[in-house]
């Protein structure tokens, strides 16, 4: 089950609705809120609906229209701490247009367009230091950024910034393309021969080989979750029993 909680009288927008469904479907193909594995949320350098910076507002090309989708292109690593705005993102171009967070007494647009602060990081974490403001880029090539906001492109400097809106500046590993690396193995619904079902030993479906575990070897219903009962395949459903079978060329899907 998928819920919105206040967004929208707890219903939300059909936007927030499909992104929202496409965000938590990554999460059972295996991606987290930085794509791979113990990446941080709200990287500026992953763009994703995975990413809380993407996830509501969804991604923009340069018509200002937003899209869903998970990451991909893979984005150059970007440290926060060392930021150039001639440097960008580097020599690269973005699928969709960039988002990050800049202070809001440095930001031209902001103070041109009466913006007001965040309330939370991008995380959804409580604030605890610099008040920042979002913002989005105009075009697609990874550089020149002007991270903070000041309508200039400054030469040279580097500088440290909160620019995922996180609570600290920090480095940013390299992103990942979301596509090459879900894992739709948890997709399937058959019974898994490893030992990774319920109640479905090494020895009791061998998938690829086609050796089917005798009924009277199936646990009482007793041991099994709910209300689930172990009984036999009718007789028309009974496997054959030549083995291995054409169809059946892997353990996991």
């Amino acid at each position: 089950m998928i819920t919105l909680g206040l967004w929208d009288n707890f219903v939300g927008t059909n936007f927030m609705q499909a992104s929202t469904l496409m965000h938590e479907l990554g999460h059972n193909l295996g991606l987290t809120h930085g794509g791979a594995s113990l990446e941080p949320n709200c990287k500026p350098n992953y763009q994703s609906s995975m990413s809380y910076l993407y996830q509501l507002l969804g991604l923009s090309d340069v018509q200002g229209v937003p899209h869903i989708n998970y990451s991909g292109r893979a984005l150059p690593a970007l440290d926060e701490t060392n930021l150039s705005e001639t440097g960008g993102f580097g020599r690269v171009d973005l699928m969709y247009l960039p988002r990050w967070y800049a202070p809001v007494n440095t930001s031209f647009l902001g103070s041109v367009l009466n913006v007001t602060a965040a309330t939370k990081h991008c995380d959804g974490t409580p604030i605890t230091n610099a008040l920042m403001t979002r913002i989005e880029g105009t075009r697609l090539p990874g550089f020149p950024i002007d991270w903070n906001g000041d309508g200039l492109i400054t030469p040279v400097l580097t500088f440290a910034q909160d620019a995922g809106f996180t609570g600290a500046p920090v480095p940013l590993n390299a992103s990942k393309e979301d596509w090459n690396i879900i894992d739709l193995r948890q997709t399937g619904s058959r019974r898994g021969p490893l030992g990774y079902s319920l109640n479905v030993g090494p020895t009791d479906d061998l998938g690829s080989s086609g050796i089917w575990a005798p009924a009277a070897t199936w646990a009482p219903a007793a041991t099994w979750a709910g209300n689930w009962t172990s009984r036999p395949l009718s007789p028309s459903r009974q496997p054959p029993t030549a083995s291995p079978q054409p169809w059946s060329t892997s353990t996991s899907i």
